[in-house]
């Protein structure tokens, strides 16, 4: 199995799931279950850029979305990897990329999808960030070192040696994360910044169980323990 590209898109297909990655702009990755009673989108998020006007001098964030988006220029694939590079256009003072990893049965029962987020600045002044939005309807609440979704299916894991890259928003009162922004902070020009994190869920194509506290801890420690990618 591979990543099948299709531009402006590109999915991975197993038995259990379909991962669909739209490469447009946003960027947008959502994880489709097969299983019976289960059926439907169980994971789903967006990464929007953002930049700090008051440090590059540069329009709002909404009004650079709205005018000149940062479009994805290249893409492809190298055996399980998926590459999506967004180039830095004036006038924003940074660009991204990001790095899709499909990890078949990373343990028992459970697939994942690695991401290894990247910023790089080509101006003196930037502070970008990458924000990723929730957009299925199952919503995550942070337990501890991880995000795991309300129907216990999925699990978001940030790296533990890239924690202080990642800044959840979650309520007070319930713990619901309804944001979570990676980077920002002030970069100098050619910087360039990276940071991994894991989304896992269920492989099966029949259970309906969430995934157990062990399973969840058996996969932190695999990704924790994992090495870089060759585009480290």
């Amino acid at each position: 199995m591979t990543w099948k590209l299709t531009l402006p898109t590109a999915r991975y297909d197993t038995t259990g799931t379909t991962v669909e990655v739209g490469l447009g702009t946003p960027l947008h990755v959502s994880i489709t279950s097969k299983a019976k009673g289960l059926g439907g989108l169980i994971a789903g998020f967006q990464v929007i850029p953002s930049d700090d006007p008051t440090l590059t001098g540069q329009p709002k964030t909404a009004e650079l979305h709205a005018n000149k988006p940062l479009k994805c220029d290249d893409c492809y694939v190298r055996e399980n990897d998926l590459i999506a590079i967004y180039p830095q256009v004036f006038p924003w003072a940074f660009g991204f990329q990001v790095d899709f990893r499909f990890q078949k049965g990373l343990v028992a029962g459970v697939d994942a999808l690695e991401l290894w987020l990247s910023v790089q600045t080509s101006l003196l002044e930037s502070a970008p960030r990458l924000t990723l939005y929730p957009t299925a309807d199952e919503t995550f609440w942070k337990e501890g070192r991880y995000w795991v979704a309300g129907h216990g299916q999925t699990v978001m894991i940030p790296h533990p040696l890239d924690r202080t890259d990642y800044h959840p928003t979650a309520s007070p009162e319930t713990g619901e994360v309804s944001q979570i922004d990676c980077f920002g902070g002030f970069m100098e020009k050619g910087v360039i910044r990276r940071a991994r994190w894991l989304l896992a869920w269920s492989s099966s194509p029949t259970s309906k169980s969430p995934l157990s506290r062990s399973t969840i801890e058996a996969v932190y420690k695999r990704f924790a323990e994992s090495p870089l990618p060759l585009t480290a």
